[in-house]
């Protein structure tokens, strides 16, 4: 039988990880990633998507399923995959590494190891997994934004990561990879214009559909054996060249995938992670009142992404929600000028329509450097910005940066790891209720089962008295 190179190499990925001892700088970041996760998660517990999906989650109770951050009661994997990851996912505050955000795989490796009832070692030893397959995949040529695919690598990703998890055999992962991708080719104009509830769900769509084809092919379900080469395969459909299979791989002598992901100190997307510090730093040096105009230069996916480089000025210089706002540069760095900060009350609806902070926005203009996204390339991308601001007397202000706090190569602390899952369980977990959530996290890679962990984070209240 004709085989597909890219699912080959993912199945030669899936077993090398597998095999291989795990390093401990492999299972302290993977902690550190859950406990970074699993603080987004439950500080988006207040956001409009988790109603919607804890009421789906309840239509769909199974006393044999799988968990749900704060719902007493279980559903079935493929639910609590979706649930969880659009937790994780809504803020816009979990992890990034390259495009897109690893820790949108969480929720499906985190039903399929509780449904399979394998330990926390087993657990680590899947996201490591699906990290390497994520970032393997991206080296290989999944960049996909110029054909208006969106974010495929994380159900192809999930999908490595539970099969790993349940120990398929080669002919199971070949069809479960197939599985994943064949049904979901998802566009991306989820991310343009004016974003919708989607923008933070979508992802956790692709971890229901991993949790899916996984068990499918656990079960015998057989798929397309060339779901990238064949007829009408991948290839095809987007009339793009062949990947680069050889790049499928863990890469000798360098940093882990999961050691080459970026954690977000402000809840934003992550090009908007150096410009506003810069503009906070730079605050301290000109008043607001005085400022004539603001320059931000980005590398080209910055600049098209949150910069109105997708035809979408208009809804990044007026965002009307949320998801919108964390997704505009110019609102970001007109509220980190404006209050020194940018926290979840950022986005408070009165906040979108101050007029103090329309008034920054109108002075900022953001611009595609080649330099900068020259700086950006590379196996680790820099996330290179530079700002300019010009106050009405003619002084100028420049700061370049690369490399943002919790980037790989400027990674926050355990203190301000802590402080950041802090603010955002703080108002549902008490300090010990926090203490004892971090423990069983820090005990997983010990080989400790998952029952521990998912009895907290199903005993975490959706309510919270005001």
């Amino acid at each position: 039988m004709r085989r597909d190179p890219i699912v080959e190499a993912l199945v030669a990925l899936i077993h090398d990880t597998c095999e291989s001892d795990l390093p401990s700088a492999i299972k302290d970041r993977a902690v550190s990633h859950l406990i970074d996760s699993f603080g987004c998660a439950i500080g988006a517990l207040d956001q409009r998507v988790a109603p919607i999906c804890h009421t789906l989650a309840r239509a769909s109770a199974c006393d044999t399923g799988a968990s749900v951050i704060g719902l007493a009661t279980r559903t079935t994997p493929e639910i609590a995959a979706f649930t969880n990851t659009s937790l994780i996912r809504s803020l816009d505050f979990n992890d990034t590494g390259i495009g897109g955000h690893p820790s949108d795989m969480l929720g499906a490796l985190i039903a399929i190891a509780e449904t399979s009832n394998v330990s926390g070692r087993d657990l680590i030893r899947g996201m490591h997994c699906a990290y390497e397959a994520f970032a393997g995949l991206r080296r290989a040529g999944l960049r996909l934004r110029r054909q208006h695919v969106d974010q495929l690598q994380v159900v192809l990703g999930a999908v490595c990561g539970c099969a790993a998890i349940l120990r398929l055999n080669d002919d199971q992962i070949r069809h479960a990879i197939s599985l994943a991708l064949v049904p979901n080719v998802p566009l991306r104009v989820t991310r343009t214009g004016s974003l919708s509830d989607w923008k933070g769900s979508a992802t956790a769509h692709a971890a229901m559909s991993a949790v899916f084809a996984a068990r499918l092919a656990s079960l015998g379900m057989t798929a397309p054996a060339t779901p990238f080469t064949g007829t009408a395969g991948l290839y095809e459909l987007l009339k793009i060249e062949p990947w680069d299979h050889t790049k499928i791989s863990p890469l000798s002598g360098s940093r882990p995938a999961l050691c080459s992901v970026g954690l977000k100190r402000f809840p934003a997307e992550y090009s908007a992670q150096g410009p506003i510090a810069m503009a906070i730093s730079m605050r301290d040096e000109i008043s607001t009142a005085q400022i004539e105009s603001v320059v931000v230069a980005l590398h080209y996916d910055g600049w098209h992404e949150i910069g109105g480089g997708q035809g979408d000025r208009e809804e990044k210089w007026r965002p009307i929600n949320r998801e919108s706002a964390d997704h505009s540069l110019p609102f970001l760095v007109a509220s980190a000028l404006h209050d020194g900060d940018i926290s979840l009350s950022t986005y408070d609806k009165t906040r979108l329509h101050d007029p103090r902070i329309l008034a920054l926005v109108d002075s900022i203009r953001v611009t595609h450097d080649q330099a900068l996204t020259q700086r950006h390339a590379g196996e680790i991308p820099a996330w290179p910005s530079r700002m300019t601001i010009r106050s009405r007397n003619g002084d100028v202000l420049v700061r370049d940066t690369d490399s943002p706090c919790g980037h790989p190569n400027n990674p926050m602390s355990a203190y301000e790891l802590r402080t950041k899952f802090d603010s955002l369980c703080g108002n549902r977990l008490d300090k010990s209720s926090r203490e004892a959530l971090i423990h069983v996290i820090e005990t997983l890679p010990e080989g400790e089962q998952l029952g521990a962990l998912l009895t907290k984070l199903r005993a975490i209240p959706v309510s919270v008295a005001r």
